[in-house]
């Protein structure tokens, strides 16, 4: 039985995920504050990532599985703003919700997991963590630190020679509620605004069904890096 936990079902890319794994057989636990999902084989835990969680639920949820995959999806943007500029930086929720929320997440899963179960973990990241962009150096940062997490990770299990395969995996640029807050900030406070402007205005966002069905693709048939991208 293939078990699949999916972070940040409510929209976008997180929901995306969820309904291509149920599609293709899987069994999914979404995590999140809300969802509008009503499938067989879906179950849901109403948690908001930016507190302590204890995911204590995962023992039951995971019995039985032959095949577990994570997918940490969850994110936040942050104010985009220059750190100099902000009144109050939020970077410390940022961090929880991109970063400590995938890590607390892995570990749980990874001590509740038993042996013969293969693994996969996918921490969603981004672009944005491996070059710098002014005004996000919240988000860059937390992303940054997640692919960092990864490689160090996949070797620790790498040690242990067991079967977990981690990856890191930028999407690109999806067509998500994230762009449209993107795009209501002004030029003073992000330089480079007009460029996702221009990226809606060209139909050159990505879907996050197509994303999706990449991603599960690639995690098949074995060519995911550790620290990848979708092309």
């Amino acid at each position: 039985m293939k078990r699949a936990i999916i972070t940040g079902v409510s929209r976008g890319l997180g929901k995306a995920l969820a309904e291509t794994c149920l599609d293709q057989g899987w069994n999914v636990l979404g995590i999140g504050r809300s969802t509008d999902i009503q499938s067989g084989g879906f179950d849901f835990e109403e948690r908001d990532l930016s507190e302590q969680i204890e995911f204590n639920f995962l023992d039951a949820y995971l019995d039985g599985a032959t095949e577990i995959l994570l997918i940490n999806n969850a994110g936040i943007l942050g104010e985009v703003r220059r750190i100099s500029d902000q009144e109050e930086t939020d970077i410390r929720k940022v961090f929880e919700v991109n970063f400590l929320a995938a890590v607390e997440l892995s570990h749980a899963l990874l001590k509740a997991r038993r042996p013969e179960q293969k693994v996969s973990i996918v921490n969603i990241s981004s672009g944005a963590g491996r070059r710098a962009i002014p005004s996000w150096a919240a988000y860059g940062s937390s992303k940054a630190a997640l692919d960092h997490f990864s490689l160090i990770l996949q070797e620790e299990e790498n040690e242990k020679g067991s079967n977990t395969r981690i990856h890191s995996l930028a999407p690109g640029v999806v067509d998500t509620g994230m762009q449209e807050q993107i795009r209501k900030v002004s030029p003073e406070d992000f330089s480079a605004v007009d460029n996702f402007h221009q990226l809606k205005e060209t139909n050159s966002l990505r879907q996050a069904e197509d994303v999706a069905q990449n991603l599960l693709k690639r995690l098949s048939d074995g060519t995911l890096e550790v620290v990848d991208r979708l092309s």
